[in-house]
């Protein structure tokens, strides 16, 4: 299987995000993606508003056709979110995506800027939390500039999300987003 630039910057990312998370579920895969796609790289990924958070079917699919041959630990993408192995980069992958990455300095920026952008929400919550507040703030206007309403729409979203993320977590991210991205309507 060839390398792509698309596949390069999913490899650095999960291999970066490794390092400092311990290993990635393909929650925290969709996460940087998003993140990526977010920052200007166009990967055409198709996200909804899901139990998780933003979600791209269309990148389920692409963890699928790299694993076993960039990837392990993704498996068939069937098991439960927190039953999942983690998703590991395999060794020669990470030295083709940075041959790849070098050819495309753009994308090689952009991938910097969201390991810059999650610094510090490196774990499957905390990036479950970010895309969710980032989400939310570009869906609604008057969210991005106020965080007590960011805080009452992502309890909206789940029951779930309600128990699980307080609201100064949420006005952390809330806060962090506000400094480290301009929020702007998503296209």
């Amino acid at each position: 299987m060839r390398m792509s630039t698309r596949y390069a910057a999913l490899v650095t990312l999960l291999d970066r995000y490794d390092g400092v998370a311990l290993g990635s579920t393909p929650i925290e895969a969709q996460r940087l993606m998003y993140f990526l796609q977010v920052l200007g790289e166009p990967l055409n990924l198709r996200y909804a508003k899901n139990l998780y958070g933003p979600y791209a079917d269309n990148l389920r699919h692409v963890l699928d056709r790299v694993e076993g041959h960039f990837l392990t630990g993704y498996g068939d993408g069937t098991a439960r979110v927190l039953d999942a192995d983690p998703i590991r980069v395999l060794p020669d992958a990470v030295d083709e995506a940075t041959g790849v990455l070098t050819g495309h300095p753009d994308t090689a920026a952009r991938v910097e800027r969201v390991l810059e952008l999650i610094d510090g929400f490196e774990s499957m919550y905390s990036m479950e939390l970010l895309a969710t507040v980032h989400w939310v703030m570009t869906e609604d206007p008057a969210a991005a500039d106020d965080w007590q309403r960011t805080v009452s729409l992502v309890h909206e979203w789940t029951p779930r999300k309600r128990r699980t993320f307080t609201e100064d977590h949420i006005r952390i991210a809330w806060s962090t987003l506000r400094e480290r991205l301009p929020i702007a309507r998503q296209q």
